[in-house]
């Protein structure tokens, strides 16, 4: 459930209960607009992951306009608006559907460059630090 109503992505079935978001993340999360209709409350979701250090994803492929999801900028302006005012850093991925979209970023580029998203909050660049962060928090949810 979603804030009581029902919901069939994994992702939310432990989320939502908030007190149980450290046990159920690793390292990465993926949200995008199309849970926005689930009543995704965006702020909590980044001051929780902020607290528990779990990343959240920014992905290419959600801001293609072939793929039909009308709110998807506006959605991740916010959530990258949100990350940087707490300094939650992210993790960018392709989200890839075809083998020519692997590693592809420039949508997602362009909207870093829009929102002035500061390169520090982005750890794609920066393997020992996300290994750290795997590291931290494979022992806290063993």
């Amino acid at each position: 459930d979603v804030d009581g109503r029902p919901c069939d992505f994994k992702i939310y079935k432990g989320m939502f209960g908030y007190a149980k978001f450290s046990h159920k993340f690793n390292c990465v999360i993926s949200i995008n607009s199309a849970y926005d209709k689930y009543g995704l409350k965006m702020e909590k979701v980044v001051l929780e992951a902020k607290d528990h250090g779990v990343l959240l994803e920014v992905n290419n492929s959600s801001l293609n306009p072939n793929r039909g999801k009308k709110n998807a900028w506006e959605y991740n302006r916010k959530l990258l608006r949100l990350c940087k005012k707490y300094e939650l850093m992210v993790i960018l991925g392709s989200d890839a559907h075809i083998s020519y979209d692997v590693a592809r970023y420039d949508l997602v580029f362009k909207l870093l460059e829009e929102e002035e998203f500061p390169d520090a909050l982005v750890i794609n660049d920066k393997p020992e630090l996300f290994r750290e962060i795997l590291k931290r928090n494979r022992a806290r949810v063993s």
